[in-house]
């Protein structure tokens, strides 16, 4: 499982945690999140590294970011940099091990779910 799968899970399994579920499951995906929680921070923490080594810098010395979120480079090659690290990081498999989660139809039962709910949690829950 690499680091752009679990930055991809984390809203999906939020939105599947608020669904009322049978107590092992509940159980179960909790312990997911958990698990995956740590791993979104860590990569988190890694991007604000690269954000603050590769960012042009204010009066401060604070990574510059625009009035719309974005981050302000100093170049296109620190841009590209950036992006080229980052996509790197978000390729690094985590170093995890994914419980065996499966949930029935049955489980989920006339809740609303969707399909791309479904599609970010690939790999790390089985939908029956």
């Amino acid at each position: 499982m690499n680091y752009s799968q679990i930055i991809k899970a984390a809203p999906a399994l939020g939105e599947l945690k608020k669904l009322r579920l049978p107590y092992t499951t509940a159980r179960d995906v909790h312990k997911l999140h958990k698990l995956l929680e740590s791993e979104y921070q860590f990569f988190a923490q890694e991007e604000a590294k690269l954000i603050n080594e590769l960012a042009a810098k204010d009066e401060k010395g604070n990574p510059k970011v625009s009035s719309d979120g974005r981050i302000t480079f100093a170049d296109i090659k620190a841009r590209d940099e950036y992006h080229k690290r980052l996509a790197d990081l978000g390729e690094t498999d985590a170093q995890i091990e994914i419980p065996f989660i499966t949930i029935s139809a049955e489980e989920i039962g006339e809740q609303l779910i969707a399909p791309e709910t479904i599609g970010a949690l690939e790999g790390f829950i089985t939908f029956e």
